[in-house]
Order: C-alpha cells, then structure tokens, then sequence
C-alpha cells in the first residue's frame, strides 16, 4: 500500500493559500452567525465570530506527522465545540 503525501500549500501559490485561509475565516463566522438565527438565539444574546486580523502572507512550514495530527485534532476540537454550542443553544429553546 503507497502512502499518498498529504495536501499542503506549496501546491499553490501565495495569493491562493491567502485567499483560502480569508475565505475560511470567513466562512467560520457566518456559520455561527447562521446557526444562532437558525436556533432563533437573539441578537443580543448572540456569541460574535468576526475575523479581527485578516489573512497574510503564507509561511511555509516542513511537515511533519505531529504537525499534522495536531492540526487534525484542533480542527476535531473546534468543530466539538461549536457543535456542543449550538446544542446547548437549542435545548434552551
């Protein structure tokens, strides 16, 4: 079985990785904007999610397996929770 090397951003260029990182920043806050109105929370009872420093020049870094399996379980993690919130935000409907 050949192991296939994970994605990374030196396939891209630096305007591209840039570009991925704003737009899932983004992306992360009208999410939790979107489901605190779908939970019908309002507004002033609403957690904020805004992107305070916009994305910048790319960094290359080597990689490394416990770069990436930490990567993975903050990701993992920050999903737990905004699912737990949601929940919770539900059930107090």
């Amino acid at each position: 079985m050949t192991s296939q090397p994970a994605p990374s951003a030196p396939r891209y260029d630096k305007t591209t990785v840039t570009k991925i990182a704003q737009v899932t920043a983004d992306g992360i806050a009208r999410f939790v904007t979107k489901q605190q109105a779908a939970a019908g929370v309002s507004p002033r009872d609403r957690v904020q999610v805004r992107v305070v420093t916009p994305a910048g020049a790319p960094v290359q870094i080597s990689p490394s397996h416990n770069r990436e399996l930490g990567a993975a379980g903050l990701t993992a993690l920050i999903l737990f929770v905004l699912s737990l919130s949601v929940l919770a935000l539900r059930r107090r409907i």
